[in-house]
């Protein structure tokens, strides 16, 4: 679950606070808007509801949306009052333009099930990350006349995505569990092809992200364990189904995994079969929270928006008790205690998230040497010092430290999450910091695990080798700034890291993680041209373009690929469409070191000019004066953005870089 939010629009700043504590139901949120001089107190979310339509009717949309996200956000809604949540936002998105505040998101539902329900939850899902929901329900069971006509309703507008849901009771299964006319494994490929069908319709179609549920086996197993065996029982076809379109599916299909959620909430009970048979609803309405965070972790995994740093406690959060007080050896963690396996358990998971790319780190209010000590000679933790990114414990106010943090590993705040068993500090860092999620353990250390896993806070929608990399990367960062703080001058430091970088032409096997950056980087990032998988792969097979890739190692750590080119040949001039590189390795001179090298490229390929183009935007001004930097000239005026280099025999520009001749 996430934190309170702030926002500005038309002069108004609300400040939204609350008590998100997993696990305690704790309705409520105070709405105060400063300007207007108004001071909202909401009982329960249905007066949430009920404040936000009378502020719609009044005009002052911006301060609805604020308020319904912020008791979507802290409040404990009932399943109906997600649909009465939906149903407000469905009225506000066909009527009003979207408030800056609140950016349109526009998606198409195709489902061959009643979709009120999943509509409803989805407008709410877009409205908790700071979107306006526009969501279009195509007729009822009509999922591939939608999609294959182009004259459909699906078609009549622009979609930023649109998702496509299926109901196991409505998938042709083999005749008999033991065979039948037609095979399994046939049957199976042929459900798959018609949703690849499907796919590549609205890809053309539309170009946009296809969202698409898991397929939710039945939970039953009329023969028993034995079921498990037969390729034709029903969950094991359903399962096969769900195996063989995962891998089928293009990089534009991103999985909304209901399958999994299903099976940890039990099949029976996600399963209502009065709901299906008297409504043909595709879930039990009940569970409609849970559906909300499985699909946020989906969408947030496809938009780039997941959660990269956890930002941990330790006392009574990592080990039970206060180590200052208590001391090493009588703190609570490992075997003896209920609660110690539980602190323990805690640990592994958090070690387990590291291990899979997620960075840690450590804000505690606590004597830095005596914290440290746990972590180097309890034999029950099993986290070491090198595994945090950052490790901040002082007596200072968290959200400052916090500040500093995301500061100096030069992260935004919308992808941290913080955690924590005090509700005062969680409490503080919402109302100063909120844009950072927020995760109040519950008072059990034994749901502590839960808590964090069902926020779905960290879904990747895929983990490249720099994902592995990137804890190690960032702590390298924090030794290369205590050899910067003793160099005498910039050249010595940056000469005293030892960089090695490569420089070369991608191939297929490095396209995972150009996609992977094309999506997240907004800094070092020339034109925010945005390329997907399929994209990238199509360009390697283009004669007229070229992708490149670089890798960077010093004598702290191996960075991994870090930066990104795409160039198109116009003739003789090389266009760079796409340039993009890692915050982890920025002011390095690595740019000149790359530059040095598609200047070599040029020349070997009959090149005269180099073409740059540089599109601004609210995040990637730090490369405002990238080209004239590396000896580019405005081509025409300079506010066009265009810039040119011609190729001479000019000696290579200075980079701390070595090169890789392997």
């Amino acid at each position: 679950m996430q934190d309170g939010s702030r926002f500005d629009a038309a002069g108004r700043q609300a400040l939204i606070g609350g008590h998100p504590i997993i696990g305690e139901a704790k309705p409520g949120f105070i709405l105060e808007e400063f300007g207007a001089g108004r001071l909202t107190c909401m009982d329960d979310f249905l007066s949430t509801v009920q404040s936000c339509r009378q502020l719609m009717t009044q005009g002052e949309v911006a301060t609805a949306l604020a308020g319904l996200r912020a008791g979507l956000r802290f409040g404990q809604p009932e399943p109906f009052e997600y649909d009465l949540a939906g149903q407000l936002l469905g009225e506000i998105g066909a009527v009003v333009p979207a408030p800056a505040a609140f950016p349109t998101y526009r998606v198409g539902l195709v489902a061959d099930h009643t979709t009120t329900t999943l509509a409803n939850a989805i407008r709410c899902a877009l409205l908790m990350e700071g979107l306006l929901p526009v969501v279009y329900e195509a007729p009822f069971g009509a999922v591939f006349q939608e999609i294959l006509d182009r004259h459909s309703g699906l078609y009549r507008e622009p979609r930023d995505a649109v998702l496509m849901a299926f109901h196991h009771r409505m998938i042709e299964y083999p005749e008999q569990p033991l065979g039948g006319a037609v095979p399994a494994e046939e049957l199976a490929a042929r459900v798959v092809g018609r949703w690849a069908e499907a796919w590549a319709a609205l890809q053309q179609n539309l170009g946009c992200q296809v969202w698409q549920h898991t397929l939710v086996p039945s939970g039953l197993a009329g023969l028993g364990a034995v079921e498990q065996s037969l390729p034709a029982a029903p969950d094991q076809f359903i399962g096969r189904i769900n195996q063989l379109s995962r891998e089928r599916a293009p990089a534009f299909v991103h999985w909304v995994d209901t399958a999994s959620l299903a099976q940890q909430v039990g099949f029976r009970n996600w399963h209502d079969p009065r709901m299906y048979y008297y409504g043909k609803f595709g879930f039990n309405p009940q569970y409609v929270r849970d559906y909300i965070n499985v699909f946020l972790g989906a969408f947030r995994a496809a938009t780039g928006r997941n959660r990269k740093v956890l930002i941990t406690d330790l006392d009574n959060t990592l080990w039970g008790g206060v180590v200052g007080d208590a001391g090493l050896e009588e703190i609570k963690l490992g075997p003896g205690t209920p609660e110690g396996e539980a602190h323990e358990a805690f640990c592994r998971y958090l070690k387990s998230l590291k291990e899979r790319g997620v960075m840690l780190a450590v804000c505690s209010k606590n004597d830095a040497a005596t914290a440290r000590e746990v972590f180097e000679r309890h034999p029950h933790m099993p986290l070491r010092l090198a595994d945090f990114s950052a490790f901040c414990c002082n007596w200072s106010d968290k959200a400052g430290n916090v500040l500093q943090m995301a500061k100096e590993l030069n992260i935004g705040h919308t992808h941290l999450a913080f955690v924590d068993d005090n509700p005062a500090e969680c409490e503080l860092i919402r109302r100063e910091l909120p844009e950072v999620a927020v995760v109040a353990l519950p008072e059990d250390p034994a749901d502590f695990v839960a808590a964090i896993d069902e926020a779905h806070l960290f879904d990747a929608a895929h983990v490249s080798s720099e994902d592995l990399l990137r804890a190690q990367s960032y702590r390298a960062r924090e030794q290369a700034e205590d050899v910067k703080r003793s160099a005498g001058s910039l050249e010595a430091y940056l000469a005293d890291l030892r960089m090695v970088g490569k420089f070369f032409r991608a191939s297929a096997a490095d396209v995972p993680r150009l996609a992977q950056m094309e999506l997240k980087t907004n800094q070092f990032n020339v034109t925010t041209r945005r390329y997907n998988a399929d994209q990238i792969r199509a360009f390697l097979q283009d004669d007229h373009m070229a992708v490149f890739a670089c890798t960077l190692a010093d004598r702290f750590a191996n960075h991994g690929l870090v930066s990104t080119l795409i160039a198109r040949r116009a003739g003789q001039d090389l266009v760079l469409d796409s340039w993009l590189m890692s915050c982890r390795v920025f002011s390095r001179t690595l740019e000149q070191f790359m530059m040095n090298a598609l200047i070599e490229f040029a020349q070997k390929n009959g090149i005269t000019r180099i073409v740059g183009d540089y599109l601004p935007t609210s995040k990637n001004a730090v490369v405002q004066d990238l080209f004239s930097s590396l000896g580019f000239q405005p081509l025409g005026p300079k506010a066009s953005g265009r810039w040119v280099r011609n190729i001479r025999d000019d000696p290579p520009l200075p980079t701390s870089v070595r090169n890789d001749a392997t």
